[in-house]
């Protein structure tokens, strides 16, 4: 058990006005967990106080950025709660809390209806309807409620993801000031989820990998079928019911990333594109099982797992599919968010300098010619499966140097320009019509590269008639 005690751990109504836009739960020599409006209310304040789009964000914050103006959180755990998980944060408490210990904060983002966003704790009278009703039940009724919760939350996560990004830019937004106080500009979030919520985790990580650093998931199955629930819950026969009427009902959202993933990856719609996906994505993965859950399988990995690579998978014995009331768990918990904190820092630990990655990036484009500016490139050229996987990599890999793709290969084009001594390579860098010396195209090439890093895009042509009319 963590040192939280048992009401401090307990789920319990509190005020969710603007008033009370940030609460402090718990404080301690090591840290302080502090529940937080979620962003949505920022850019919604209209919401009704009992709307359970309106919900407090549980923050676990290492003490030294909570106390200390002058330093600031580098890592960051978003963490994804299980299905029909309603009264209790003890498993996330214990979590956050070591994490803290080892200098990386943490974040429950509840899924809609769970925890702090279920019925009975936000609204103030509820009815017996209310306390007894489950996210379970909602289900049974309508099955297709999986893919439009999972569709908001991935929402919600994008938007904290954004206000927490965007947070030293905007300096002047007082809402932005909780993560401003709190984050480093070049803070890096990885992702962590039990049981449902580590598929959404991994659904959010195969969709975005560029945003974060690495994902973690807790007796989490790769696809619904995967999930046995216990016979007090719900039949193995009424489960397979619900999972037959959630594929037929599903409708993927044309032009909606997040919709395409839960058909790939909830429903198994496009397992082979999942596995590539993971080819190049397998280092930043790494699977939790309990040795002793029987509601997920650990050998259903195998359906997702890349020939002859492998997954990072640890298997704790004697643990089931509810670590938390689990007497067996607080002797491993401690030590499997030790693991989870060094995977984090390994995940982070790049191949590549920024110059080797430069370097690797433009060894590859003389072999396959797949782009000649920053914004027009074309890796279906790539023919080599090695390259192809080594382009993702990089690809992956480049916003811990880089603040967008487009960057990278601006830099390398510079490099390659200022290499070719005698302007030879004509073919592979921006400006190669049009009579520019050497010096020029530099010139513009930088002058397109600080564009980019401030997010935008000019055409080297139209930068080059300014400079040079």
């Amino acid at each position: 058990m963590s040192d939280y005690g048992e009401s401090a751990s307990t789920v319990t109504q509190i005020d969710r006005s603007n008033q009370n836009d940030t609460q402090i739960v718990c404080s301690d020599s090591t840290h302080a967990c502090v529940m937080k409006l979620c962003p949505g209310v920022d850019h919604e304040p209209s919401i009704p106080l009992h709307d359970y789009r309106r919900f407090h964000i549980r923050y676990y914050i290492p003490k030294f950025a909570y106390s200390c103006r002058n330093r600031t959180v580098r890592k960051l755990v978003f963490m994804f709660n299980g299905l029909n998980e309603l009264d209790s944060f003890a498993l996330y408490d214990q979590i956050g809390q070591v994490l803290c210990k080892r200098g990386i904060a943490a974040a429950l983002i509840p899924l809609p209806d769970h925890l702090n966003r279920h019925a009975k704790w936000r609204i103030e009278v509820p009815k017996e309807k209310h306390v007894q009703r489950t996210p379970l039940d909602d289900i049974r009724e309508n099955p297709a409620v999986m893919h439009d919760r999972f569709l908001q939350f991935a929402e919600e996560v994008q938007a904290l993801y954004g206000s927490i990004s965007n947070c030293h830019i905007l300096e002047g937004d007082l809402p932005f000031c909780f993560y401003r106080n709190l984050f480093a500009p070049d803070l890096r979030i990885s992702l962590f989820g039990h049981a449902l919520g580590g598929l959404v985790a991994l659904s959010i990580f195969l969709n975005n990998p560029e945003c974060y650093n690495a994902c973690f998931l807790l007796n989490a199955g790769i696809q619904l079928r995967d999930i046995r629930l216990p016979g007090s819950m719900i039949s193995l026969a009424r489960w397979e019911k619900i999972l037959e009427q959630a594929s037929a009902s599903f409708t993927e959202k044309k032009g909606n990333p997040f919709s395409r993933m839960y058909g790939q990856l909830f429903l198994q719609n496009g397992p082979a594109e999942v596995i590539k996906r993971l080819r190049s994505l397998k280092k930043r993965v790494l699977f939790i099982f309990g040795g002793a859950d029987a509601a997920i399988p650990m050998n259903s990995m195998r359906r997702i797992e890349p020939d002859g690579k492998g997954l990072s998978i640890f298997q704790i014995p004697h643990v089931g599919e509810f670590p938390a009331i689990e007497p067996e768990w607080n002797g491993w918990y401690s030590l499997t968010v030790d693991l989870v904190a060094e995977f984090e820092e390994n995940a982070s630990r790049n191949h590549w300098s920024r110059q080797e990655m430069i370097e690797d990036i433009n060894a590859l484009n003389k072999r396959w010619e797949f782009f000649t500016s920053p914004n027009r490139w074309h890796v279906d050229r790539i023919r080599s499966q090695e390259d192809f996987d080594k382009f993702y990599q990089i690809y992956h890999s480049h916003r811990f140097f880089f603040p967008n793709f487009d960057t990278l290969l601006g830099e390398a084009i510079l490099q390659a320009l200022k290499e070719d001594a005698v302007g030879s390579e004509e073919k592979t860098i921006c400006l190669s019509k049009g009579g520019f010396t050497k010096a020029q195209k530099e010139e513009v090439l930088t002058h397109q590269l600080e564009l980019l890093k401030s997010g935008t895009y000019r055409r080297s042509g139209t930068i080059a008639k300014n400079l040079f009319p």
